[in-house]
């Protein structure tokens, strides 16, 4: 009788000590940033746009780090559009921590994973699953180098 007790405590304190390894955990960023950009169009002409990135949110399951990301575009011309190709393989988008560890990818979704057309005004979402860092850190950044985004966030 003993014995049975000490297990059913012992679920009972696992459960409590452990309760975001069972279920997953959404951490609310709501960070941007916007750079400026420009590219030719097929018959040569510079088009001048403004990428934003947004960090919506970042959640923690107990395999992964999902960041959930979107991007709009304003473009600066009236009929111009931009292709975002697909991250697949991508190391120019990684977490980083306070110390300098990088963390790349080792999955993705939605609009990260496809190649997307942006008009000006659309705002398209999509995510990565990174690994979870051990322990975790306070700080990490976000950065996509293809386009100069760094955006800092908190995941304590």
């Amino acid at each position: 009788m003993i014995t049975i007790l000490a297990l059913v405590v012992v679920g009972a304190i696992g459960s409590m000590v452990f309760p975001k390894l069972m279920r997953s955990h959404s951490i609310p960023i709501g960070k941007c940033q916007a750079v400026p950009l420009s590219f030719e169009t097929e018959s040569g002409q510079t088009v001048r746009a403004e990428w934003t990135t947004c960090l919506e949110s970042v959640t923690l399951v107990p395999t992964a780090a999902r960041v959930n990301v979107s991007w709009k575009a304003a473009i600066f011309h009236d009929t111009a559009s931009m292709l975002r190709p697909s991250d697949h393989g991508n190391t120019k988008i990684y977490l980083v921590d306070e110390d300098g560890r990088r963390y790349f990818f080792h999955a993705l979704g939605g609009a990260a994973a496809t190649d997307t057309e942006f008009r000006s005004g659309d705002t398209f979402h999509g995510w990565y699953d990174f690994p979870i860092p051990s322990p975790i850190p306070s700080r990490m950044a976000f950065i996509d180098e293809d386009v100069g985004v760094k955006i800092w966030f908190t995941i304590r």
